[in-house]
């Protein structure tokens, strides 16, 4: 009884030394009071959501109505494709802008992305009042500089809002959005296609010449024109910034230089471990991944509907709008179940899923894509349902291994936005003569994305090890003092 009351008054007086009250029963003191849900940052978590729905459907349009603005400039699709390039090389400085600056201008990173949105909204509507070819090319510059900025800056933050609890959900939630933004986009621009179908072919040049003629006339008869359709969404992206100033707003007040003094000790690009060259090696062979899987997924979702048309499947625009919608459609409810997936699955489980589908819906297009229409649909459909986990799941297994900071993530935009210019450019060049180009090209593409990510999980392994054994030292060491 002695041991057991001069025990009690040793714990009793630990908790009086500690400010705890000894009325309370150690079981009590022992169980963690369950942490209250961050409500604040959910509700930044879905102002960046929509941000995101902003970008998708911004971008995503160009696809759908690609032979629209052919039309509107009197332009041919090798011409007009190579706005997708000036897109991608803004879209390449404005990751740089962004990398290069966020990090040491955290405090203003509201006001950033408020003002990426601005311009997105800006170039978005200018685009179908461009006459001529010139300015739409710089039109088209603008714009992805706004769209690469707030790519990399809302993808770093989000995982900064949510850092040390569960990101993935709210990664896939994020990546969601863009893919619902991407399915929406060919399914508001359908009303505002002009249907060539039933007097023109798009098959030579003098039925071109007509097709803009007609064109013109439409334009001058309705309002129902993609001159109406892009400022429409413009306006969208310009009402969500107003939220993002105002978080900038609720952030000056309460002073952010703690934050800023945090980010400067978690640097991880200032870490001088032997690691360092095999950090450096996950972050290229990730960075060739990233470059390969956008530029495929970009590639195929703005050419499907040229495909569409110009195979010999010789479908008409709507149709080909139709197959559009389809993949983004598969494309964005499967971002939305890898929200349930993160919670279960591991990253790794969730990219080897992705690969499998994606492995049989390339080969079955390069097989049966000019088969029959419901051939395409099935295929674009199952090859959607592949990609769409691989971006925010490749980011979350990164992760797992170092610390994803606006360098890195600016990085790896970039190699996305570099993806995004090439591939579309070389497919741009074929796909009027050539259609398959842009199956066979998937095929090759997925292939490569496979190999490169096997070697990059072994890599990772190495740095795992690594750091197990860096543990291990320091806690041998520990104990001998």
């Amino acid at each position: 009884m002695k041991t057991i009351e001069s025990s009690d008054l040793l714990f009793e007086s630990d908790l009086i030394e500690n400010n705890l009250d000894p009325k309370k029963s150690a079981e009590e003191i022992i169980t963690p009071t369950p942490t209250p849900y961050p409500w604040p940052l959910l509700w930044r978590t879905i102002l960046l959501l929509l941000a995101f729905l902003a970008l998708g459907v911004c971008d995503a349009v160009k696809g759908p109505t690609l032979l629209d603005l052919k039309d509107l400039v009197g332009a041919d699709i090798s011409q007009i494709s190579f706005l997708f390039m000036l897109s991608s090389i803004g879209s390449l400085v404005g990751c740089f802008t962004v990398g290069a600056i966020l990090d040491r201008l955290i405090k203003f990173r509201y006001l950033i992305l408020a003002s990426c949105l601005v311009i997105i909204g800006i170039t978005t509507s200018l685009l179908p009042y461009s006459p001529g070819l010139l300015l739409l090319y710089t039109v088209s510059f603008f714009g992805g500089f706004g769209s690469g900025a707030l790519d990399t800056a809302g993808n770093v933050l989000l995982l900064d809002i949510w850092k040390g609890r569960e990101s993935g959900p709210y990664m896939h939630a994020l990546h969601f959005t863009f893919g619902v933004g991407a399915f929406l986009a060919p399914v508001v621009a359908k009303p505002f296609l002009f249907n060539a179908d039933p007097e023109f072919k798009d098959s030579n040049s003098s039925s071109s010449e007509n097709i803009s003629m007609s064109y013109q006339t439409q334009e001058l008869d309705s309002i129902w024109t993609i001159k109406t359709l892009y400022p429409i969404l413009g306006c969208y992206s310009l009402i969500i910034s107003i939220g993002f100033v105002l978080c900038f707003l609720i952030d000056k007040r309460k002073n952010a230089d703690e934050s800023d003094d945090k980010h400067k000790k978690e640097d991880p690009s200032k870490d001088d471990s032997k690691d360092t060259r095999k950090r450096i090696l996950l972050v290229s062979l990730m960075s060739i991944f990233f470059f390969f899987y956008v530029g495929v997924e970009v590639s195929y979702g703005t050419y499907i509907a040229v495909f569409s048309v110009k195979s010999s499947l010789a479908m008409s625009r709507r149709a080909g709008s139709d197959i559009t919608a389809i993949f983004w459609g598969t494309f964005a409810a499967t971002r939305g179940l890898a929200i349930l997936a993160a919670v279960v699955a591991s990253p790794t489980i969730i990219m080897v899923s992705s690969f499998i589908c994606c492995s049989i819906a390339s080969l079955s297009l390069v097989i049966w894509a000019e088969a029959s229409p419901l051939a395409l649909q099935v295929c674009s459909g199952f090859l959607g349902l592949g990609t769409a986990s691989i971006f925010a799941t490749g980011l979350l297994w990164f992760e797992s291994y170092i610390t994803i900071t606006n360098r890195i993530g600016a990085v790896f935009t970039i190699a996305s936005s570099a993806g995004a210019d090439v591939f579309p450019i070389i497919v741009g060049q074929f796909v009027e003569s050539h259609p398959m180009v842009l199956m066979h090209l998937l095929l090759a593409v997925i292939l490569s994305c496979i190999l490169v990510f096997a070697t990059a999980a072994v890599v990772g392994k190495t740095i795992n090890k690594l750091n197990a054994e860096k543990s291990e030292a320091t806690e041998s060491l520990e104990l001998k003092l």
